[in-house]
């Protein structure tokens, strides 16, 4: 008599989201909702002035260097996560370490709103092509930062608190190297970033 061989697939596992980084996409989805809100409410007059800042960067990044660029633009995104490093040092930064992701939203949401007001399909081109996987990386890295500083903020109040017995040398060590990993990333994103923009400079003219 013959055996039948059975094989059972493994059912695929769903993605688990932590609450905690769910809150922190959704306040980045509100600053980008922000963002885009306060842009399409000012006065022309602002509107035009930060049509000519961004005109003037994407000017400058043409005649800068690449060094000069991914510097720049490096520097820029690593503000938001060194702000969530310190934030997490402080036993109350749980409330500023999750206001960053509305920040930065905001900051991401209004960037694309000038571009797209003032510079139509072209603009949102540029975005697209130079900018969104940047943007979209750092994004992701920061609501991990935020996660990890969160952590430790929460262990520093409990602490405080006398609630928890925190072990500094090994708790701080980690957080310092978490962090070293994280910038990684994003430095690879201004590279790449900059890269397509050295590539594609000539198709972005905004005068």
């Amino acid at each position: 008599m013959k055996r039948s061989v059975v094989i059972k697939a493994k059912r695929l596992k769903p993605i688990n989201w932590d609450f905690e980084t769910i809150i922190l996409f959704t306040l980045f989805l509100c600053g980008v909702i922000l963002g885009v809100f306060l842009i399409k409410n000012c006065s022309d007059d602002i509107k035009n002035l930060l049509a000519r800042v961004v005109s003037d960067y994407i000017s400058a990044k043409s005649q800068n260097s690449f060094t000069v660029c991914f510097s720049g633009l490096f520097i820029l995104v690593l503000i938001f996560i060194f702000f969530s490093f310190m934030f997490g040092l402080c036993a109350v930064g749980t409330p500023l370490i999750w206001l960053l992701p509305i920040i930065f939203g905001a900051f991401g949401g209004g960037y694309v709103s000038i571009l797209l007001m003032n510079y139509g399909l072209k603009g949102l081109l540029y975005f697209v092509i130079v900018d969104m996987v940047c943007y979209a990386i750092t994004t992701a890295t920061l609501m991990n930062c935020c996660c990890e500083s969160t952590k430790i903020s929460v262990n520093l109040f409990s602490c405080i608190a006398g609630n928890n017995n925190l072990k500094n040398a090994c708790l701080f060590k980690n957080y310092a190297l978490n962090y070293l990993v994280l910038c990684v990333p994003v430095a690879l994103s201004a590279v790449l970033s900059t890269i397509l923009f050295k590539i594609f400079q000539g198709l972005f003219i905004f005068a």
